[in-house]
């Protein structure tokens, strides 16, 4: 299990998206449950640590072409360097030799011209 503390920058599960960006404001004694606090609504909630996922920012706005190279490879930060590339037209994305293919629901120039797939 991971340890987590004050200041921590996780996701917890959020209905409406999936998961939700937050950092930990405090840790129950017993080490099993954390106080977080929202980023996107300011919500205060108390979570299971087991339902935590460890969050890394970039500020940069760099996202990783291959899932493997994020600094924390779980199911939210996969997603939301999906949701980034998608955002950016890289609909393409590896997870080591797994082509991963997120549908733009639009023409994108120059996505499969002449010079692309030479």
């Amino acid at each position: 299990m991971v340890r987590m503390g004050a200041g921590d920058l996780v996701y917890v599960p959020w209905p409406e998206t999936a998961f939700a960006a937050a950092h930990v404001l405090s840790v129950d004694e017993a080490g099993d449950a954390v106080e977080v606090k929202v980023e996107t609504t300011g919500a205060v909630q108390r979570v299971p640590i087991s339902l935590l996922r460890q969050r890394f920012v970039r500020e940069d706005g760099v996202t990783s072409q291959d899932n493997t190279s994020l600094d924390h490879m779980n199911d939210a930060t996969i997603l939301e360097n999906l949701e980034s590339r998608h955002a950016k037209d890289d609909i393409y994305t590896y997870t080591a030799s797994v082509l991963l293919a997120v549908n733009p629901y639009k023409d994108i120039p120059g996505l499969y011209s002449d010079e692309q797939c030479a």
